[in-house]
């Protein structure tokens, strides 16, 4: 390991109004630190694990995925009537070093929901002797059961529980937990720990039980569990901290925090070379729908489609011959089924048709499903998608490596039935809703805060009316626009302590609950692939919110096939992100290397289906300084120009604003390159050049002026074919006239294109390519 520590015990805001850590700041500390590793260790729950695990991955440091576990005393059956109290529990700290370590914590805490849930969801010995295999334990924090029995001065009690671990984990999987808070208790508990690692040879383990990420949180996450609680700032009664030492601590605080205690530190990183999770986030596991004797899914679809076009075009007769209705009708069903979507179908098919037997209100179907005949022919949805000229390919197509996506609409008041029947008909442990977490809003923020502060409510109410009814609006967009807003807090200290904690506080999750609309349906039992909830009303939930689920891709790269000038064509394009923070995300505006992966599958397919290409390019830049290039990149860069050069389709680029970095990959290998006449092309940001070439911001102007090459000089260099000339002031003064310009500049192009033979047109690219940038006048490039 690169770092001599690594932070085991952690809690995230997913450790509901305990935890204050947000994952992105978290895992960018962490990268700032040169930790190689993190564990995410949430009370209870492994709410926030996927968005950990591909947050973690994307900024290369390791994600250790585990839980503090909340242990019962006795069994996790005992109820209200065994004389418990609602805080008899203990905690231990369990990481998943592997795929069946991961798989079996998914066990344990769905159990400790639907089993063992009396006020915190609990575990105990017996299920974690049933799925210890994979597992990592830790004694756990002052509320662990070993170091609350030597705050007990019960130190044969706490080594035997000691031993009664070690046998359920293993010698070389179960270590004592130090940490280094501050606390009195605590370095009572250290000492225990230690005299027991000595006498049964237990290996000891430092940890910061962390709850926010800086010492400075330390006073928001105060307010942060009075809200939990219910309770004010000033209440003698209130839940707190008696330390300000639970952050994010660098390696070299840490390592002075264990001076006495030098394995513990080292312990972290043999504990993190011990785990390697992998896991496959784009797999499915479709349940398996049953047919009738005699068909496979695939014919009993196919059968279904065919009878069920037949029904439709009785009732609706069209102006469009029947076979083109069965051509269009077979292509669909065999990209379905080679896709292995059949299935699917199938599903929704059986779950729509029971709604509609028992009367249930069902929507006419929406979005994209909107242009699949089988759906319609299903009676998914009730629009012809030959009528309207909808594409299937907007829907499905061997590009996606998702499931199709059809949205269906039920009535609210009788959802709960077709719920009931999906449940009975693949059984309770294979169907789960879908859990969905609230979060700290600006004007809520302020609310709660001020509540917590004991800020009179009309000046609470005065300030939180300050902030614009402005969708997801954020408290510093509120402070940028409304001027009465920074008035209050320039001139009134209570008012700048209330917006400096909302701040700090705002967008964490607050509680949890269950989603209006999802529903999971797994091919066998849920807990082999994610965690589950119970909701308020005992529903059995899903841990991982919809997002999660359903994870997959590089969302700056958009593309499918449109239809121009009644022709279908493959666009590629960019999403930059609607925000600065948007698109710094987004490597500022440029895709990542799975980005670029994913617009050659788009390029592959059009190939595939002797679709032309078009891209839009409108990217900046590159910008030193922020991680733009990603390790992978180039690698990327260079698959697509080898490939992209043998595409056997033609290829169009168009420059609409800044034809810069990735701009350059299509640049390079498209046959024909068009512009817009006020469009510049630019490698590298005038900002970054200013900040390489003389360290000085205010040299941007002219950078911006050495950088710029215009149309004109692009033309010159062979790199663009033609220029679109733009309305006067701009392609922005008039939409409809550029829009009009570049319809037709592109049929043009197409219509050249598409007289050319195959050969004619790889020959011309290749030509085209090696010729960039040879000025007339100079010595031709060699051949």
């Amino acid at each position: 390991m690169a770092s001599s520590f690594v932070h085991l015990h952690l809690h995230t805001q997913f450790s509901l109004l305990d935890g204050a850590n947000q994952i992105e700041p978290l895992i960018q500390q962490i990268k700032s630190f040169n930790q190689p590793a993190v564990a995410m260790t949430d009370h209870g729950n492994m709410f926030g694990a996927i968005e950990f695990y591909r947050k973690a991955k994307e900024a290369g440091i390791k994600p250790i995925i585990g839980c503090e576990a909340y242990m019962a005393p006795g069994s996790r059956l005992a109820a209200k009537d065994s004389g418990l109290a609602h805080n008899d529990y203990y905690h231990l700290i369990l990481l998943a070093r592997n795929l069946t370590g991961y798989q079996n914590l998914i066990k344990l805490v769905s159990k400790a929901y639907l089993e063992g849930f009396y006020y915190k969801p609990r575990m105990d010995k017996e299920i974690l002797k049933d799925h210890h295999e994979g597992l990592i334990a830790l004694s756990g924090c002052l509320s662990g059961e070993i170091p609350y029995l030597i705050g007990q001065k019960d130190m044969d009690g706490a080594m035997a529980v000691a031993g009664e671990f070690q046998e359920i984990f293993g010698k070389e999987h179960f270590y004592l937990e130090v940490q280094a808070n501050g606390l009195d208790h605590q370095r009572v508990a250290n000492s225990g720990l230690l005299e027991i690692a000595k006498k049964m040879e237990i290996p000891l383990v430092g940890t910061n039980d962390c709850h926010y990420l800086k010492k400075e949180d330390f006073r928001p996450h105060e307010l942060m569990l009075c809200l939990q609680t219910g309770k004010t700032i000033s209440d003698p009664n209130r839940m707190k901290f008696d330390t300000d030492q639970l952050y994010v601590k660098s390696t070299e605080e840490v390592t002075a925090a264990f001076i006495e205690f030098p394995n513990a530190v080292t312990n972290t990183c043999r504990i993190a070379d011990n785990c390697d999770l992998q896991l496959a986030l784009n797999k499915t596991h479709l349940p398996q729908y049953k047919v009738p004797e005699g068909f496979t899914r695939e014919t009993y679809l196919e059968r279904l489609a065919l009878d069920g076009l037949a029904a439709r075009l009785k009732e609706r007769p069209s102006q469009i011959l029947p076979a083109t209705y069965e051509l269009r009708l077979r292509e669909e069903l065999s990209i379905i089924c080679a896709m292995g979507f059949a299935g699917y179908f199938l599903i929704v098919w059986d779950i729509i048709k029971f709604a509609r037997s028992r009367n249930i209100p069902v929507g006419p179907g929406r979005g994209s499903a909107a242009g699949s005949l089988v759906a319609y022919a299903l009676r998914i949805t009730d629009l012809d998608p030959l009528v309207y000229t909808l594409l299937f390919e907007r829907f499905l197509n061997p590009e996606r490596v998702s499931l199709p996506d059809i949205d269906m609409d039920f009535c609210m008041e009788r959802r709960g039935e077709v719920i009931n029947y999906v449940v009975d008909k693949y059984g309770k442990d294979h169907v789960a809703q879908i859990i969905t977490f609230g979060t700290l809003g600006a004007k809520a923020a302020i609310r709660d805060v001020g509540r917590v502060l004991e800020i009179p409510y009309a000046e609470v109410d005065r300030v939180a009316k300050l902030v614009p009814n402005q969708l997801n609006i954020t408290l510093q967009q509120a402070l940028d626009q409304e001027q009465k807003l920074r008035d209050l807090v320039e001139t009134d200290t209570r008012v700048k302590e209330l917006m400096s904690i909302a701040r700090s506080l705002e967008g964490l999750a607050r509680h949890a609950s269950t989603h209006a609309a999802g529903v999971v349906i797994s091919e066998g039992p849920l807990t082999d692939h994610v965690p589950l909830y119970k909701g308020a009303n005992d529903e059995i939930v899903t841990q991982y919110s919809m997002g999660d689920v359903e994870k997959i891709g590089d969302r700056a790269i958009v593309g499918g096939f449109a239809r121009f000038n009644d022709r279908s064509i493959m666009v590629i394009g960019h999403q930059k992100g609607k925000t600065l923070k948007e698109r710094m995300q987004r490597n500022f505006g440029m895709p990542n290397p799975e980005g670029y992966r994913k617009a050659l599958r788009l390029m592959k397919m059009a190939e595939k289906f002797g679709r032309p290409i078009v891209t839009f390019i409108d990217t900046p830049g590159a910008y030193p300084g922020i991680g733009a290039e990603e390790r992978g990149q180039a690698e990327a860069i260079a698959r697509n120009l080898f490939v992209m050069s043998r595409l056997a389709v033609p290829i169009i680029s168009i420059v609409i604003g800044e034809g810069g970095s990735g701009g350059a990959l299509a640049l390079g290998v498209s046959d024909r390159v068009l512009m817009l006449e006020h469009g510049v092309y630019s490698v590298i940001s005038p900002e970054g050049c200013a900040a390489i070439l003389w360290d000085d911001p205010a040299k941007v102007p002219d950078a911006a002026a050495a950088l710029k090459m215009t149309a004109k000089d692009l033309v010159d260099l062979h790199i663009v074919d033609e220029v679109i000339p733009e309305p006067l002031g701009g392609a922005h003064r008039d939409l409809n006239a550029i829009t009009d310009r570049v319809a037709k500049s592109l049929s043009n192009q197409l219509s050249q294109l598409n007289d050319l033979s195959l050969p004619e047109l790889l020959a011309q690219r290749d030509q085209k390519y090696r010729s960039i940038g040879a000025v007339d006048g100079l010595a031709a490039i060699p051949q």
